[in-house]
């Protein structure tokens, strides 16, 4: 059995606009009080899993965006970064045995995130050509409350391409996507041993490949009317 969790959550934010109005600045401080926050575990034989609480944790961080409507028609840039310390507040007994000490790294809990987009869109005589360059990091975690695994840890990029319409209707827009361009094969995920683990290795699971796609959309816009009668 497991208890449900409960937290208290205080933000402070600011937003700036900066050249008249073409660079937005955001930016969040945070902290995270997290009463009894669910886990996952292992039973001693790394057979079958479970929920268990963690008796707390507690997380400080910081968040920041950045928009920019560049000089250049079309083009912009974006930017999302944050930086989170996620600990546990009190000791926590694992199912292995294990005494886990206050202060632990709370689990798959990056200290470092980063996503940054370039994007250009170009209006040629009545379709919409857009491109877009996106990147994204993750910083080292861990697996579990027990630090069997390290997660995480690396560098992803992405292209996408758009043609549109959107003078008519349904807006019908006909996209490309290309991810992970550089093929990376980064651990994303990996299961808790137990104590007496039936592999010698734990199984883990690697990030999507390099993927592509292609994608057909429209956009549908429907008008609801209601009427109310008072008897």
């Amino acid at each position: 059995t497991f208890k449900s969790s409960t937290l208290w959550n205080y933000e402070l934010g600011l937003r700036t606009d900066w050249l008249d109005r073409t660079l937005r600045l955001d930016l969040t401080l945070f902290h995270l009080d997290w009463s009894n926050p669910q886990i996952s575990q292992s039973t001693r034989t790394g057979l079958a899993g479970f929920v268990d609480n963690v008796g707390g944790s507690r997380s400080n961080g910081a968040e920041a965006t950045l928009r920019w409507l560049t000089p250049l028609p079309g083009l912009s840039l974006n930017s999302a970064a944050s930086y989170i310390v996620a600990r546990s507040t009190e000791a926590f007994d694992s199912a292995n045995g294990e005494r886990i000490a206050p202060g632990t790294d709370m689990p798959l809990s990056p200290e470092v995130q980063i996503a940054n987009t370039v994007a250009l869109s170009t209006l040629k005589g009545r379709w919409l050509l857009g491109r877009q360059l996106m990147h994204s990091y993750q910083g080292a975690a861990w697996n579990n409350i027990e630090h069997e695994q390290r997660v995480y840890g690396f560098s992803s990029y992405s292209l996408g391409f758009s043609l549109a319409r959107p003078d008519l209707r349904y807006r019908p827009a006909l996209t490309f996507s290309a991810a992970n361009l550089t093929d990376e094969r980064e651990v994303i995920g990996a299961a808790s041993g137990g104590v007496t683990p039936l592999l010698t290795a734990l199984p883990v699971t690697y990030d999507r490949p390099r993927t592509f796609g292609v994608g057909l959309t429209a956009k549908f816009e429907a008008a609801v009317a209601g009427v109310l009668a008072l008897m």
